[in-house]
């Protein structure tokens, strides 16, 4: 097919955006396509094009690829190899002048025959419509001049595109031992906070109580709600000189003298739960002190021994990173990196992050600032993983308490803020706990309106297609006014909220029905403005 040419900027484009959705470095793409480093390099950043297709298709297999975007690259591909291009059977000839190209019919005509071939073909066996995503990264619109970062953090993660949103999303944090679920809709469990740290589940050396994790565990296949198993908590057996931890059960921040006895423990987790657990992550909070006070190379080294132990025992299990909390500071940038650097992220599928908001009465779309914050140290290591945000604070309540209203409002937009930052998952933090910032079901009693609103967000949107998310006048909204688009098979709506007091979108022809996370609905007469505030409400766009 000829020699490598040195400018290919969309097929560059197309494979980048693949190797940065997939979160795998260069080298871990080489080694899942056979290739060197410094070819998928190359390739992905422009500097040279693949002279078979077959090399695009195994880098783009590697990053996981779907049928559609298997079409983007070949009609990439093609398009800088056209010139090549011949029917079968038929030998090479040369192009003409470029004056005789108009005039060159019969040649031109078989070029697109094969491009018109091939593509048919693809199109046959993908079965879909193509989506392209775009990403808005302009400058803040000058209305926003002097506002908040959050207003320039929100329009540069401003995005338009098609990604699934999986019916785990909506995840909780269980903060309960008895084994019962929510009554809300929900997605998703996580075990933290509910009596099964290592120290609860391993009181001795070789002594093992799984009674608390085993009733967990069975409530949430009877639920049908996938889990995430959390580590955490060294028991004092493991690590007799460590740092004592928070927690009454004297479990210590420390790693265990005998990475051994780690080794040893995530064996008998992994093997009695292959199959039943879905996920794994492999510490809370590591970059905070008060949960983990080892430095962050032996951190790797138990992330390392732990997902190849997991992935041995469970092929489908994911591994969840240990989870970061303080990227506000410096200290919890500088130890993402580190690890990072270190090379933990290449032993897991997916990394966890806490989007705490800035500060404790502010609002969650601060979190966005924060998603720019921690994708921009991941760029400096080099890495680009799939995130998961498990946990969230709202530190108000302890202060000066909360009213219903802003519990839901801050509840429900905090899922959707993780959805506009493209997070795989989103856990709130907590169910079933009665003294924590923001209370969504205490145990034994029924859901709070918070808790309920959750439920309706998920019954809204699991399942779904996001099609993007923009917020303000870069995005033809008023100013801090946020939406996020969606589709079902039989309809299109947006999720439309304001981060700070109301707003008013334009009237429409036709009646607007609104439906809110409370479960009213209201109707909007043609030719009245439709009015908006911090609640998020739904619209219809058609079928």
């Amino acid at each position: 097919m000829g020699t490598e040419d040195t400018t290919d900027p969309e097929l560059a484009r197309l494979l980048g955006a693949l190797k940065e959705r997939s979160g795998r470095t260069y080298e871990a793409l080489a080694r899942r396509s056979g290739l060197s480093r410094s070819s998928v390099h190359r390739y992905c950043t422009g500097r040279g094009r693949p002279p078979e297709f077959g090399t695009v298709e195994r880098i783009a297999k590697a990053c996981g690829v779907s049928r559609a975007e298997l079409l983007d690259l070949h009609r990439a591909w093609l398009g800088t190899n056209i010139e090549s291009a011949q029917l079968p059977g038929e030998p090479g000839q040369a192009d003409p002048p470029s004056g005789e190209r108009g005039a060159d019919r019969p040649q031109a005509n078989r070029r697109r025959a094969v491009l018109a071939v091939v593509s048919v073909i693809l199109l046959s066996a993908a079965g879909v419509i193509l989506a392209h995503t775009t990403f808005t990264t302009g400058t803040a619109h000058p209305e926003n001049a002097g506002d908040p970062g959050v207003e320039s953090a929100a329009a540069r993660l401003s995005w338009s595109g098609s990604a699934g949103v999986p019916s785990s999303f909506f995840g909780v944090t269980m903060n309960s031992t008895s084994g019962v679920m929510p009554s809300f809709s929900v997605g998703s469990v996580r075990f933290w906070d509910s009596g099964t740290r290592w120290a609860q589940l391993q009181p001795g050396s070789g002594r093992y109580d799984w009674h608390i994790l085993d009733r967990l565990v069975t409530s949430a296949e009877r639920a049908h709600l996938p889990m995430v198993y959390v580590f955490g908590g060294t028991p004092e057996w493991a690590s007799p000189n460590g740092d004592l931890g928070p927690y009454p059960d004297k479990s210590r921040t420390s790693p265990p003298t005998d990475l051994g006895d780690w080794d040893r423990f995530v064996t008998a987790l992994a093997d009695r739960y292959r199959q039943r657990i879905g996920a794994y992550e492999l510490w809370s909070l590591a970059d905070d002190r008060h949960f983990y006070s080892g430095d962050p190379a032996t951190l790797v080294e138990m992330v390392r021994r732990a997902a190849g132990i997991i992935h041995r025992l469970d092929r489908n299990a994911t591994v969840v990173c240990p989870s970061m909390g303080k990227q506000w500071t410096s200290e919890g940038q500088s130890w993402l990196r580190r690890f990072a650097e270190l090379g933990g992220y290449r032993h897991c599928d997916a990394a966890g992050i806490k989007l705490y908001t800035r500060g404790d009465d502010d609002r969650p779309e601060t979190m966005l600032d924060l998603v720019h914050t921690v994708e921009s140290t991941f760029h400096r290591a080099g890495v680009q993983p799939p995130l998961w945000n498990t946990g969230t604070t709202f530190d108000i309540p302890l202060r000066r308490g909360v009213g219903q209203r802003t519990a839901v409002n801050y509840a429900t937009r905090a899922y959707l803020v993780a959805l506009y930052a493209r997070y795989q998952r989103m856990y709130f933090y907590a169910w079933g706990g009665r003294k924590i910032p923001v209370v969504i079901q205490p145990e034994g009693a029924r859901p709070s309106p918070a808790g309920y609103a959750i439920g309706v967000l998920d019954r809204w949107l699991a399942a779904t297609a996001i099609t993007g998310c923009g917020h303000g006048p870069e995005n033809d909204l008023p100013r801090h006014t946020y939406r996020c688009g969606f589709t079902t098979p039989r309809e299109r709506f947006a999720v439309y909220w304001t981060d700070r007091g109301t707003s008013t979108l334009p009237a429409r022809r036709t009646d607007t029905t609104l439906r809110r996370v409370d479960g009213s609905t209201d109707i909007v007469p043609a030719g009245r403005p439709i009015g908006l505030d911090e609640r998020p409400v739904r619209i219809s766009e058609g079928a």
